[in-house]
């Protein structure tokens, strides 16, 4: 078992490179994450899966050009007014949104995940920017205790 060995293990989820056919999903998709949690807990290798923090990017790429990419601060300035929490697509580059970054800390929770982690925090709109912040995002469902209910983290 790995984590006999290891304090952590740290899973940078991103960066996968779609296939054609899956070119809009982009590099961080929820159900590529999904599909690899799966794997990572159905694993022989792992019984303890609390040593594992699933990584989380706050950058997208675009997709006619995988080597390109835009930080999360960069896109939310591009949408201006017209940002959504769900939102995945601008200009081109594909990223994960507000909804999608609060689906991947639920199912790091759901596989007994220890925690996430992010690269790189430097790359998300101030943590003021409720609603808009991915780390703020990632705070918010972190403290949803199992019944739902949320501990209050602004003040």
């Amino acid at each position: 078992d790995i984590t006999d060995c290891a304090d952590a293990v740290y899973v940078m989820a991103y960066d996968f490179s779609p296939t054609n056919e899956r070119l809009n999903d982009g590099h961080s998709s929820l159900s590529a994450v999904v599909g690899l949690l799966k794997y990572i807990k159905s694993s022989k290798v792992v019984e303890d899966a609390s040593k594992f923090m699933l990584g989380i990017p706050l950058y997208g790429r675009r997709v006619s050009n995988f080597g390109d990419a835009k930080t999360y601060e960069d896109l939310v300035s591009a949408m201006g007014d017209s940002f959504e929490p769900s939102r995945t697509f601008v200009d081109g580059v594909v990223f994960n949104s507000v909804e999608i970054v609060r689906a991947k800390v639920r199912e790091a929770k759901k596989f007994g995940f220890g925690g996430v982690m992010v690269w790189e925090l430097g790359q998300d709109v101030p943590i003021e920017e409720v609603g808009v912040s991915l780390f703020d995002a990632i705070l918010e469902e972190a403290a949803t205790v199992d019944d739902g209910e949320r501990e209050y983290l602004h003040e």
